[in-house]
């Protein structure tokens, strides 16, 4: 069974959200990179962190690492003792505060040493985010042509590809709707009907 027979997105409840975040109108200058997930080393955060520490002195820009994990005094001791700006934990959000930060994003980074499937990804794809990730695991299938795909532990492949949307907007847009496309492959509906078509063809084998 691959990746898309087995999982999917709350449509309903992500555009919610989106329209929540229309409706409030906030926004402001700076391009917003956005992480949602565990902190954790297999997640990979260190070489995001290493990735912005360049880009903000050349850019105005604001990460939002959202979650908790044994990771996370390790990784505020770095962004403090490098006096890196532009880096905020923000700790565990309730569901609706996760999705709005989803919401009000303009990438999603997932820079993981290991990962299976990456719910954050699917929810970040179903928001219409361009994604910035490690070509590594379930990551490629899901992503698909909606975002950019790096190396992982590879700090400067991570720093080009965040480069490249942070200053072509045009080019955010055409993977924002990419996205849009990408997402329709994951609703909880099709996930279903593909989950019966799997059971369906294992009992014909029987």
């Amino acid at each position: 069974m691959c990746i898309r027979d087995s999982h999917g997105v709350d449509h309903n409840e992500i555009e919610m959200a989106k329209q929540q975040v229309l409706q409030d109108g906030e926004k402001d200058k700076s391009v917003k990179i956005c992480f949602v997930g565990r902190l954790v080393k297999r997640k990979g955060l260190i070489y995001l962190i290493k990735a912005v520490e360049e880009l903000e002195k050349r850019y105005e820009i604001r990460v939002n690492i959202i979650g908790e994990g044994p990771e996370r005094k390790t990784l505020e001791h770095y962004v403090q003792s490098r006096n890196i700006r532009s880096v905020h934990f923000l700790g565990d959000l309730p569901r609706t505060n996760v999705l709005r930060e989803l919401a009000l994003c303009d990438i999603f980074c997932m820079p993981s040493l290991h990962e299976s499937l990456g719910i954050a990804v699917l929810e970040a794809l179903a928001m219409n985010k361009p994604v910035v990730a490690s070509n590594i695991g379930g990551i490629p299938e899901i992503v698909g042509r909606a975002g950019i795909l790096v190396p992982p532990r590879d700090v400067d492949a991570l720093s080009n590809a965040l480069e490249m949307l942070i200053v072509d907007p045009p080019l955010r847009s055409k993977l924002s709707e990419r996205a849009r496309e990408r997402a329709r492959e994951f609703t909880w509906d099709k996930t279903v009907e593909q989950l019966i078509h799997v059971y369906e063809k294992a009992l014909t084998l029987q």
